[in-house]
């Protein structure tokens, strides 16, 4: 399925269809409002299955990669990066930039590998694909609600940083901050040097944020004394991660 660069969602509502109630009981007996803000998240099962079966239209949501009802309240286009961003210089050989049109074939290179997603919280996309590829850096350039780096070193593109904003509308606040490198890559001092200047640059040029956090597999310790280096604080364990935060000095 190809994206709509602007972020919109793929409707498929039928003609004269109706606007679903407010909020509903699920089977579960959990809430559920099919006009919730846009932002968060994608239907479950559970939720997809009774829209499904109550007729409500649903689009695919190119920007949060699942399906969300139509009626959902609109709350992801309208972010808008804060003003005034402050430069930041790159970090001995190291830059980050956005992901060009063409480098599908780049970052599938660099994530067609089993290894580089043993720890990632996403299900590794075996194979991953050209077309798949494609889709993954059109996805990056959708700026509303995250913003994603390519990660070069002396001109070399060797991974990816990703911030993943989780307020509402302008709220800015405070995001998820996750990376990847390409196995080639390993091992070279890369993920401690990324993790400092990826910190600096998004406090730099979001006024308004004023935490980071990050999530770490328990098996992943490189990654967790990468953090620990970059000055976060360790914190509890939650869902079956390790959860990192620094906020702004």
């Amino acid at each position: 399925m190809r994206y709509d660069p602007s972020g919109r969602l793929y409707t498929r509502r039928p003609r004269n269809s109706p606007i679903p109630p407010r909020a509903v009981l699920l089977p579960s007996g959990r809430a559920f409002d099919p006009q919730r803000p846009r932002s968060e998240g994608v239907l479950d099962r559970e939720e997809l299955e009774w829209c499904h079966t109550n007729g409500v239209p649903l689009g695919y949501d190119p920007v949060q990669i699942g399906w969300v009802p139509l009626s959902v309240e609109e709350d992801i286009l309208s972010r808008a990066p804060d003003a005034a961003a402050t430069p930041v210089l790159p970090d001995e050989g190291l830059s980050l930039r956005p992901w060009r049109t063409d480098e599908a074939g780049v970052l599938r290179g660099l994530l067609d590998d089993p290894e580089v997603w043993r720890h990632l919280p996403e299900d590794y996309p075996d194979p991953l694909t050209d077309e798949v590829a494609a889709e993954l850096v059109a996805i990056s350039l959708l700026e509303h609600h995250h913003e994603v780096r390519a990660v070069e070193v002396d001109g070399e593109v060797v991974g990816q940083v990703r911030l993943l904003f989780d307020g509402h509308g302008a709220d800015r606040s405070g995001a998820e901050i996750s990376y990847w490198l390409g196995r080639a890559h390993w091992g070279r001092g890369i993920g401690t040097k990324l993790v400092r200047h990826a910190t600096e640059t998004a406090f730099a040029r979001h006024a308004s944020l004023e935490r980071l956090t990050a999530r770490v597999h328990p098996d992943n310790s490189a990654s967790a004394a990468v953090l620990a280096k970059a000055g976060y604080a360790h914190g509890p364990r939650s869902d079956g991660w390790v959860w990192f935060q620094r906020r702004r000095t």
